[in-house]
């Protein structure tokens, strides 16, 4: 491959001093602002391999001369020409030599000039050439941007629903209170990755396509059902509070949005309090033989008033209550309903400290 690449470029120069020979005054350029170094970047997907690159160096000498160096996993080329400007235009005529293609052969390409950016004419058409080679562009030419900076922050979707807060590599999800947005009833934390080339984000394990990204305004369709969440930007100020300290109405409400209930360490207990006033525990109880871990099950309606918060159960079973595992739940009889009163030490959407009547304390916690 060397030897193939020396002979091309042997010969590629060998045929731009011949032109330049060749060349009068007339040839010259008719402006100095292309002189030097321009590159560009172009990369695309590839399914087995995944992301490939290609890129196109151009320098333009101020005597009219000019050298063009394309490489891709799978090409090199280079071109020797001169060249003219007219306007906007840069027109360049040479040879070409590649590793695919070791005959040279005669070769034209131009330039358009936009600002400070070049964008080729005839080939090489999906390159945007700078001075710095900063743009990378798709196969198609897109220019491909890193919105890292934009992603990042507080995005309040606008629905209401949620607050979703975008770091480096992690992001957290609040789910809002719909009576409240300032409080939130459920926070999660997600590992978080962008890949600006595709146009995706992952949150945790869920992939979301970003369908329009700007300073104020994010919108995302999640990959599994294509649904759509549109967000715009928010402040410090819309991060909602965990609602310690409010109303008994809010708390009710903080209370029966924890779908999976609220649960002990090892779920040892678990309270479950629904929206129509019901409510239901299940405590893990002690083993009975080859019969396994015994649970006692309790359902019934309940009421919270100034931090006393009072349990109607009405249900109340668990396997051989009435026989070998009677005794397994002190202050508890399977078959038999009763009223138990907690009193509310905290409540939180991340937090729920109970003390029975007996002065026992459930440490709870969020089953999400």
């Amino acid at each position: 491959m060397n030897k193939s690449l020396n002979s091309i470029l042997s010969l590629t120069f060998l045929l731009f001093n011949l032109l330049l020979c060749s060349c009068g005054d007339d040839d010259q350029p008719e402006s100095s602002s292309i002189v030097g170094e321009w590159s560009g970047t172009s990369s695309y997907n590839n399914p087995v391999g995944g992301t490939k690159f290609r890129t196109l160096n151009v320098n333009f000498s101020s005597d009219g001369s000019g050298m063009l160096e394309y490489i891709s996993p799978v090409d090199y080329r280079v071109v020797a020409f001169t060249y003219k400007v007219k306007g906007d235009l840069i027109s360049c005529d040479g040879y070409v030599g590649s590793i695919t293609n070791p005959d040279v052969e005669s070769y034209s390409i131009s330039f358009r000039i936009k600002g400070d950016r070049l964008y080729p004419q005839d080939h090489y058409t999906s390159f945007i050439l700078t001075r710095d080679g900063s743009v990378e562009t798709d196969s198609s030419g897109n220019e491909i941007v890193d919105s890292s900076d934009m992603l990042e922050g507080i995005w309040k979707r606008d629905d209401g629903a949620t607050v979703l807060v975008i770091g480096d590599h992690e992001a957290t999800e609040y789910e809002l209170l719909q009576t409240n947005p300032k409080i939130y009833t459920s926070k999660t934390d997600y590992s978080f990755s962008y890949d600006y080339r595709e146009a995706y984000i992952v949150l945790g394990t869920t992939k979301l396509d970003i369908l329009s990204l700007t300073s104020t305004y994010l919108s995302l369709k999640r990959d599994f059902d294509n649904k759509i969440f549109n967000f715009t930007k928010g402040t410090q100020a819309d991060i909602p509070s965990n609602g310690d300290g409010v109303d008994n109405k809010t708390q009710i409400e903080i209370l029966e949005k924890s779908t999976f209930g609220w649960v002990s360490a090892a779920s040892k207990y678990r309270f479950n309090f629904y929206g129509n006033g019901n409510v239901s525990y299940i405590e893990k109880g002690g083993s009975l033989g080859s019969s396994g871990t015994i649970y006692l099950s309790a359902g019934g309606t309940y009421s919270l008033r100034d931090k006393t918060l009072t349990c109607y159960f009405e249900d109340v079973s668990w396997e051989y209550g009435s026989s070998a595992a009677k005794d397994f739940f002190p202050g508890w009889t399977s078959g038999k309903s009763t009223i138990k009163v907690y009193t509310v030490e905290k409540l939180t959407s991340e937090s729920l400290v109970l003390v029975d009547s007996d002065g026992f304390t459930y440490n709870l916690t969020p089953s999400y």
